[in-house]
């Protein structure tokens, strides 16, 4: 067990008490006899974990487990993420509730069931920045960091008035020629095409050099 998960869960117990059931299903079952259906297609680190954590501490649990039942075991298709951090939690040594609310999902095979899941867990729906900010505004700003919302689904962009600043000046012939030496402090620039064997000893003139760097500009010599 993660140590430093253990202790945020038991700080989060001593501070909110313990997980309380805020919704119903269509039964209720035994955390123990859900299974993992998901597998390891998502992954869930330790900061998000901590926010899940966080959030069922504050809300409940309120959304129930969605279960298809195949061969006799009860798979979870939708509320992995929330069986993760409960099993850790139980790990610490918190006590769960005994039945957890479900619902019951038709799927005709296993092929059928991850199709389904797959189209659960898809969102679509985009989040209209303006109106998102009026609702956190009136959210503690612990359940605050609880929320884990995707950024991909947020529209921060802001446009910007460019005043035809992003319009290119004319390019103007260059007075550098092929030969002509540039000294930069300690440093010297050589244009030239690096055909020639003469090139180096042009440019270091018997200094020894600590680093070279060749950078060839095609089609503008």
């Amino acid at each position: 067990m993660n140590e430093t998960l253990k202790t945020r869960f038991l700080e989060l117990q001593q501070r909110h008490g313990t997980i309380q059931i805020k919704c119903k299903g269509a039964d209720e079952l035994p955390f123990d006899v859900i299974k993992n259906f998901q597998g390891k297609l998502k992954k869930l680190s330790q900061e998000n974990a901590i926010r899940l954590a966080t959030s069922l501490f504050i809300n409940g649990f309120c959304a129930p487990f969605f279960i298809w039942e195949n061969g006799g075991e009860r798979w979870c298709i939708d509320g992995h993420q929330r069986a993760t951090v409960l099993n850790s939690m139980r790990e610490a040594g918190i006590v769960l509730p005994n039945l957890f609310p479900v619902c019951f999902i038709d799927a005709d095979n296993e092929a059928d069931a991850r199709q389904k899941l797959l189209t659960i867990t898809s969102q679509y729906g985009e989040f209209q920045k303006d109106q998102l900010d009026e609702w956190l505004a009136g959210l503690d700003e612990e359940i605050k960091e609880s929320l884990s919302l995707m950024d991909r689904e947020i529209n921060t962009s802001t446009k910007i008035e460019t005043n035809n600043d992003d319009e290119i000046e004319e390019v103007k012939e260059s007075i550098i020629k092929l030969g002509d030496i540039i000294e930069l402090g300690r440093h010297r620039l050589i244009c030239e095409t690096g055909e020639k064997e003469s090139t180096f000893e042009t440019l270091m003139q018997e200094a020894k050099p600590i680093c070279v760097l060749l950078i060839r500009l095609m089609g503008l010599l």
